[in-house]
């Protein structure tokens, strides 16, 4: 007799799982855009197992046209059971410059520097 049990990572609310800052493994930015264009970062995300979730990006604007990318996911509280795999996605930040210039994109893992993607804006 066999006997199968599936075990989902259902999250229903805010109180049944904890944020964290997923790796961030690549990044694909245009180096150069248009005034008025967004830059679109596509950003591959992971987490060290499959009840890891995507849930929003932080971006926070910085002085001399800097902006700290962080892709923050969800981990269900308490002990879950999780399937053995690499979680990854591919999610985008757009973010729109105002003015011309060089703009810088920090991408980090909560304190630590991942890398920095630069874009000209014509």
């Amino acid at each position: 007799m066999t006997i199968v049990t599936f075990v989902s990572c259902n999250q229903k609310n805010d109180d049944e799982f904890n944020f964290v800052d997923l790796d961030i493994i690549k990044t694909e930015t245009p180096k150069t855009v248009s005034l008025g264009q967004p830059v679109v970062s596509r950003i591959t995300v992971s987490g060290p197992n499959l009840c890891y979730r995507f849930r929003r990006t932080n971006i926070a604007s910085e002085a001399g046209n800097r902006y700290v990318v962080r892709a923050i996911g969800t981990f269900p509280e308490g002990d879950p059971v999780c399937a053995q795999a690499v979680y990854t996605e591919v999610v985008s930040v757009d973010i729109t410059p105002s003015v011309k210039g060089t703009y810088y994109l920090d991408f980090q893992q909560y304190d630590r520097h991942i890398k920095t993607d630069t874009v000209v804006v014509q």
